[in-house]
């Protein structure tokens, strides 16, 4: 489903299954909502970018790739959506952004980069016998430099969101220079009542020296797995809840001693108790 130049645009009440490398494609819109939707396949599922006034609502995505993709939006609003996904529910950047009462978790569809070249340029499914279908992050801030943006990144939040089985909760890497992160960074991004159950890592933020990032959190958990617990890797950005990060070191704590490393334990706790 391809829109490109349109204003108005409602979709609804539709099953998209194994499609090209997007099933959706919204480009250079305005007011766009879609509601009680169903996306399936190795793809991704709605991909969004150079548009405004989006509401994506009551929505199931078990997809290969991303379920929400896109940058350079603005007035972007998620809600009530379940989101399965072997790479990222959420890989998206943009103006005024809000991901709220969603749940978040891997997929049926192995990721599509577990098919050759040729087989992605024709379109083809991904074989469900192969290729791994756990979460790699759950969000990913995207900032395609490829286009010039009508609207500056700020104000991301995701509010009341469940995450489970993440490899990564959440990154932004526009400092870095990455693929997919060469464009502008972004100022701020908020997490409120978040709650992360069995992460491998909490995040890695790196910010563009001349656009440093505010992280707010308000009421998140994070749950660790045993034995492949890490916390946040940071450059040029901050958090303004000091006491997130108490939580998550010892949580870090406690995955090291079940593990049976103590000295490593220790100096979680440590750091934990410090700082007080």
């Amino acid at each position: 489903v391809s829109a490109v130049f349109c204003t108005n645009v409602t979709l609804t009440g539709y099953t998209l299954r194994n499609t090209g490398n997007w099933a959706h494609r919204i480009l250079c819109s305005e007011n766009v909502t879609a509601r009680n939707l169903c996306v399936q396949g190795g793809h991704d599922g709605f991909d969004i970018h150079h548009t405004s006034r989006v509401r994506v609502a009551d929505s199931f995505f078990d997809t290969g790739d991303d379920c929400i993709a896109g940058f350079d939006d603005w007035d972007v609003v998620v809600s009530n959506c379940v989101l399965h996904s072997a790479c990222s529910p959420v890989r998206l950047g943009g103006r005024d952004v809000l991901i709220t009462d969603c749940t978040a978790d891997g997929g049926s569809y192995p990721h599509r980069w577990t098919l050759s070249w040729d087989k992605k340029r024709k379109g083809l499914a991904a074989n469900l016998r192969e290729g791994r279908r756990n979460m790699g992050c759950f969000f990913q801030y995207f900032a395609d430099d490829r286009d010039p943006y009508l609207w500056t990144p700020d104000n991301m939040v995701f509010r009341n969101v469940v995450v489970r089985n993440a490899d990564l909760f959440a990154c932004a890497l526009t400092g870095l220079g990455l693929i997919w992160n060469r464009g502008p960074g972004i100022a701020n991004i908020r997490f409120e009542n978040v709650r992360v159950e069995n992460c491998r890592q909490a995040g890695v933020f790196a910010m563009p020296a001349d656009c440093p990032l505010k992280v707010v959190t308000r009421n998140c958990s994070f749950a660790f797995r045993e034995k492949q617990a890490h916390g946040f890797d940071v450059w040029n950005a901050t958090f303004e809840n000091a006491e997130l990060k108490k939580k998550i070191v010892y949580q870090l704590g406690l995955c090291a001693e079940t593990a049976g490393d103590l000295e490593k334990a220790y100096q979680y706790y440590k750091d934990v108790y410090s700082t007080d």
